[in-house]
């Protein structure tokens, strides 16, 4: 028997494609109509069915004429067995957010940073499309909307994650990475940490201004709390841990990030309950379910500068107290993978097989915290 198949022929190329309809021999095939069999208008009639349903397919595929042959016919084949491989970069990067393993506060991230993405490309650019050149002109689209250099470097690394996710799909060919060239910009190192002197000023000092003194205990609870992130901080039910006086918690930013160390650990240290007391509410906690870390936010930029003048400690932030108990353990000797433990972040075990068989603990945590804060009496 002979298999009828379809030929296809594009951009220079001819591939064929298996119609499942079979004739007993050459003869009962002439000038693409089945002739001389009892079935053979039945089988004409599947034909042009089939013929239809590929030209219907063709038409709803987004950029033919950029595709080579073999694409297009592998495309049409998925879609006859109906695995519809995505082909947009929108597609694709909804698929990326719905199913990779990313924190909510990343994924809303992700979609504001998409947004420019989609609005340089359209809704309907095909992944196959993007070069180097789409990359450098994304880059100069985001220059020219004015966006800082910070700003830049996110956008295009969430575009280089839905690159690298379709590659690892398959919805590209391995070989497909149009960013292997490309340098990110480098932003300026934001000198946001403050010394020692600067942070017992801060501690010391009168401050006017409701807004400016909760400004203010929230940056020192944060540093005694090893430069805990407001949205770890805002989690805690510290109802709980006047019982305990040990803080262990999980750090949302990279929650969904395989560690050795799952938790950040450590005794709570006196100085940190004077802050406790006069931020905390009858709950435990230092706002209701609807503050969220953004309300925290837009409260602290409406009275930084007003703190910022009154210390003169002039690139205060909430943030300097993480980079500022970071940097100070630092100075004062503690090791970095404890300091990295205290952090929250990933260990790094340096490429030495020791740290097979040693790990850092939360005793040797509550050590360092202490160390930190018997330097600044």
């Amino acid at each position: 028997t002979h298999i009828i198949r379809l030929a296809i022929a594009h951009n220079g190329q001819t591939r064929y494609i298996k119609t499942g309809i079979c004739v007993e021999s050459v003869g009962e095939f002439e000038n693409g109509t089945i002739i001389k069999r009892p079935d053979a208008a039945l089988k004409n009639a599947q034909l042009r069915k089939f013929h239809a349903k590929i030209e219907t397919i063709i038409d709803n595929i987004d950029y033919v004429s950029g595709m080579t042959c073999a694409e297009l016919v592998a495309q049409i084949n998925d879609t006859l067995l109906g695995h519809s491989v995505p082909t947009k970069v929108s597609d694709i990067f909804y698929e990326y957010i719905s199913t990779a393993r990313i924190a909510k506060r990343s994924i809303e991230l992700s979609k504001q940073c998409y947004k420019s993405l989609d609005e340089y490309l359209g809704s309907k650019f095909n992944i196959n499309h993007v070069n180097y050149s789409t990359i450098m002109g994304y880059e100069r689209f985001l220059r020219n909307k004015g966006n800082s250099t910070s700003t830049i470097r996110t956008k295009m690394a969430i575009f280089s994650k839905i690159i690298v996710y379709a590659r690892r799909c398959k919805y590209v060919p391995f070989d497909f990475r149009p960013f292997m060239d490309y340098v990110y910009p480098v932003p300026p190192v934001r000198e946001s940490w403050v010394d020692v002197d600067g942070f017992r000023l801060l501690r010391d000092a009168k401050i006017k201004g409701t807004m400016e003194n909760v400004m203010r205990d929230f940056i020192m609870l944060s540093y005694c709390l090893g430069g805990i992130n407001i949205a770890d901080l805002l989690r805690l039910d510290f109802r709980l841990l006047y019982k305990t006086k040990h803080l262990r918690y999980i750090r949302q930013k990279t929650a969904s990030q395989p560690k050795v160390n799952k938790y950040v650990e450590f005794d709570i240290p006196d100085e940190a309950w004077l802050y406790v007391d006069r931020l905390m509410r009858k709950d435990g906690k230092f706002g209701s379910d609807y503050q969220l870390e953004s309300h925290y936010k837009d409260y602290f930029a409406q009275c930084v500068k007003s703190l910022r003048n009154q210390t003169g400690i002039h690139n205060l932030v909430y943030y300097s107290a993480r980079k500022s108990f970071a940097q100070h353990a630092f100075q004062l000797g503690v090791s970095t993978s404890i300091i990295d433990f205290i952090l929250g972040h990933k260990l790094d075990r340096g490429g030495s097989a020791l740290y097979n068989y040693i790990s850092v603990t939360p005793d040797m945590a509550t050590k360092a915290v202490r160390l930190v804060l018997d330097n600044l009496k």
